[in-house]
């Protein structure tokens, strides 16, 4: 217990989400001398753990379209298939690009290793608040699994763990995200320290004829820093080529949900019924519901809108620092710096789709205008 919350490096901070994450089958990982590699044996208990799940959710499925034991209606036979088909779509992209998750956990631990001990714990406090939240949330839920007949029971743990390995999923990513936000946010740091110390410290003399106003300490520091922002945004670029199917079909599943949640309340409401618990994973359907996509969603993309941010700072500094700079070399290395803060892609995309606080206006008035369109089909029927 005492080495979970010692923190040292990359592997110090997630080892317990990545954990749980290995648990569900999501993420074939082993811990070698504190370095995160693939495992051959995880791997098929992975392919394994998710061939299963696949199997019982066709069969959900057939049962939910084809069967006589359940009664259909055609809004909550949409919304189980929207979630059942997005769900497992986005668990077979998990196992798809396992490998490639693998690769980037191998960059986000090569990239922290410059990070101070004291971010890193900020950064472990952080990740392990969000997740103990979200945590809470679904184990309160846990006893609604055990009630109803045998068919429910099934049909309960099955969407339990489509819910919660969509959510382990989600939170690796906004965690890989926060933690290059930390990265960013410390460059900021030290190139702040940078600019006051290039307007206030007296240069050294490299050589007495060139008579140079120039510290080469502060030159060393800015290529350093410059070279550190590159691979930052080099991770960033593998992670949207990585998670861009997942984020996109978590986004479209929170969509749905959110949308037939609200549908169904106002439904409910309308006709006076009451959900019965031997049907449902959640307590409080609809409010539960609401809250818990709600909070994923602002999650991922404030998270995304914060290292956006900060990276987004870097441009404005080394500006600051360039207009204010006389040395010859040093203002060629900051012109080198803004031309590779221009030419790199610093934002986080999933299939064209940018994730940053302006989704959250977008999806609302998406939400609000099909729940409109449902009504209208209630209201006329």
């Amino acid at each position: 217990m005492r080495n979970l919350w010692k923190i040292e490096n990359f592997a110090d901070v997630m080892k317990p989400s990545l954990f749980i994450c290995r648990l569900y089958g999501l993420l074939p990982y082993r811990m070698e001398n504190e370095k995160i590699t693939r495992s051959r044996l995880i791997n098929i208990y992975c392919i394994a753990f998710t061939t299963l799940y696949l199997i019982f959710s066709m069969l959900n499925l057939y049962i939910l379209n084809a069967s006589s034991y359940v009664k259909r209606i055609s809004t909550w036979m949409l919304q189980s298939n929207c979630f059942y088909a997005l769900a497992n779509f986005i668990i077979v992209s998990n196992a798809a690009f396992g490998s490639q998750v693998i690769t980037i956990l191998r960059t986000l631990e090569k990239v922290t290793r410059k990070l101070p001990k004291s971010e890193l714990d900020k950064v472990a406090k952080w990740i392990r608040i969000k997740d103990l939240i979200v945590y809470a949330l679904l184990i309160v839920h846990a006893p609604a699994l055990f009630s109803g007949d045998i068919y429910n029971w099934i049909a309960k743990v099955i969407a339990s763990y489509a819910t919660t390995a969509i959510y382990l999923l989600d939170l690796q990513y906004s965690s890989y995200v926060y933690i290059l936000g930390s990265c960013f946010k410390f460059i900021n740091a030290e190139l702040a320290r940078l600019k006051d110390k290039a307007f206030t410290e007296k240069a050294h003399l490299l050589r007495r004829v060139y008579h140079r106003r120039f510290n080469p300490t502060l030159f060393v520091k800015l290529r350093h820093l410059k070279q550190w922002h590159y691979k930052l945004n080099e991770a960033i670029r593998k992670i949207n080529l990585t998670f861009s199917l997942q984020i996109i079909s978590t986004l479209i599943l929170t969509f749905t949900e959110l949308t037939f949640g609200l549908y169904f309340n106002i439904y409910d409401m309308r006709h006076k019924n009451v959900r019965s618990l031997n049907n449902e994973v959640w307590y409080c359907y609809y409010y539960t519901l609401v809250v818990y996509y709600t909070l994923k969603l602002f999650l991922l993309t404030l998270t995304c809108q914060f290292t956006n941010d900060e990276n987004d700072k870097s441009h404005i500094i080394i500006n600051e620092i360039l207009i204010n700079t006389d040395d010859k070399l040093f203002k060629e290395e900051l012109y080198l710096f803004s031309l590779q803060l221009l030419h790199t892609n610093n934002t986080f995309i999933a299939k064209g789709v940018k994730i940053d606080a302006t989704l959250l206006t977008a999806m609302a008035k998406g939400i609000f205008t099909y729940l409109l369109i449902l009504i209208q089909f209630l209201v006329s029927s």
